[in-house]
């Protein structure tokens, strides 16, 4: 008996959280170019014991179309934001980045988000940084969609000197991603799954939105034909 209470200890201590993944895709892509985001994206947070849901996001809803951005938070109330910020991902995925918008910027996060999307990813800055690098355009959007979510659970827009989480990908970074080999550090993926549990938040409830239809997995979907939401 109790080296069956040890086994099912070590189950439950290695077992993956849970992140869902509401995408809402208005830049139409493929779905082979889905797929394949989708196998990339899990395995990158495979490697922080993470596990992902996608679901496809219903156009209609209210969070579909609002991302606010957020204020700069006082001083001393940086823990109390991040306890109210979501721990699910809502996903826009753009056709085009905004006029004015700085070149290398691929996209953009609101980490602190209670509501609405927390997530914009720039369709075409991502197809041409593929082109430019002679990358897979799925690796690339893959790798894209980790960073962004990276600035959310982390709970904060800072980036690293290199890496997934650096400011701008040189080839290295380009390099390290075709190869699989461009995840996150692990003390990175410690601070994500905490995120995650809600850990030192007075409430563990989970906030998210209610924006996702739960047609089951994106990957799944894109296999029948159907796209993300138009």
């Amino acid at each position: 008996m109790r080296h069956i209470l040890i086994a099912v200890l070590l189950t439950m201590t290695a077992r993956a959280d849970q992140l869902r993944i509401t995408v809402y895709d208005r830049a139409h892509f493929s779905k082979e170019v889905i797929e394949m985001a989708v196998d990339n994206l899990s395995r990158i947070f495979r490697d922080s014991k993470i596990d992902i849901r996608v679901v496809e996001g219903d156009p209609a809803s209210d969070e579909a179309s609002l991302f606010i951005y957020s204020d700069s938070l006082t001083q001393g109330r940086e823990a109390e934001a991040a306890c109210r910020a979501r721990r699910d991902i809502a996903l826009q995925i753009v056709a085009a980045a905004p006029r004015g918008l700085k070149k290398s910027v691929l996209g953009m996060a609101q980490p602190l988000a209670s509501t609405g999307l927390n997530i914009r990813v720039f369709g075409d800055r991502v197809r041409d940084a593929a082109l430019r690098q002679c990358r897979p355009h799925s690796v690339v959007l893959a790798h894209v969609i980790a960073h962004e979510i990276g600035h959310v659970l982390l709970r904060d827009s800072t980036h690293t000197g290199r890496g997934l989480m650096s400011s701008v990908w040189t080839e290295n970074e380009y390099g390290w991603m075709q190869h699989a080999l461009m995840s996150f550090t692990g003390n990175q993926s410690q601070k994500m799954r905490m995120s995650l549990r809600g850990a030192g938040c007075p409430n563990n409830a989970v906030v998210t939105g209610a924006g996702a239809v739960d047609v089951g997995d994106l990957q799944a979907t894109a296999r029948r034909g159907e796209h993300s939401p138009k």
